[in-house]
């Protein structure tokens, strides 16, 4: 494995923070600041950070992600209309304060119950915002993923986020379902391709190089 230092320097243009725990107004600083020395463009916030975070960063070329949790447990009725009405005032609330998109975390199986609830007001809620969607990968097997570019084509989702639920399964389980996203993605879908990998350099090293080789075009 190459120097660290070195790894992410090489990275350094496709680095997007996501920041994943409580943090106070000192924290919050301490993270703006180190955005901007960074020259990172993105960063992944929960919904309540989104204002501080824009009053620090509303001149700097950076977009503030806020993220979304669905609730996999709310599946029809009026639970489930009352949920997705919820969702979008939430996201409407925090493209006030300042967010440029909102990333939904979705459980995959759910996924054409999602577009049906979305699809209707999609283009009012996301208009000039980012729509990301955030799947699990241990939740997909290769048979799935046409279904799933299917799915961010029919909401036109302009990134894709996924990260492991299960950190602790192989690593060649890890590196056989990447390879799999990258065998079948060809020109199915044309958004950006996020990882959220934790604290692994292993793990990140593996996926710039997989598709440095399998598909070079999507490195940004």
């Amino acid at each position: 494995m190459i120097d660290a230092r070195t790894f992410f320097n090489e990275l350094r243009g496709a680095m997007v923070l996501r920041c994943e725990s409580d943090q106070d107004s000192t924290g919050l600083i301490h993270i703006a600041e180190n955005i901007v020395a960074q020259k990172i463009l993105q960063i992944s916030v929960y919904p309540k950070y989104v204002g501080s975070l824009w009053t620090w960063l509303e001149d700097k070329p950076v977009k503030i992600i806020a993220r979304f949790d669905l609730d996999a447990s709310v599946k029809k009725g009026s639970d489930r209309e009352n949920a997705i009405s919820k969702l979008s005032g939430e996201i409407n609330q925090v493209f006030k304060r300042g967010a440029s998109g909102a990333g939904i975390f979705i459980p995959a199986h759910d996924m054409d119950l999602f577009a049906g609830d979305l699809l209707p007001i999609r283009d009012d809620l996301f208009f000039n915002k980012d729509l990301t969607i955030g799947l699990d990968l241990n939740e997909i097997d290769t048979v799935y993923w046409e279904g799933v570019f299917d799915f961010l084509n029919k909401l036109r989702v302009g990134s894709v986020l996924f990260y492991l639920s299960d950190t602790k399964k192989a690593t060649d389980y890890f590196i056989g379902r990447v390879y799999a996203l990258f065998e079948s993605i060809g020109d199915n879908y044309i958004g950006q391709l996020q990882f959220a990998l934790g604290n692994d350099q292993s793990k990140i090293e593996q996926v710039w190089r997989l598709c440095e080789k399998m598909r070079p075009y999507l490195l940004d």
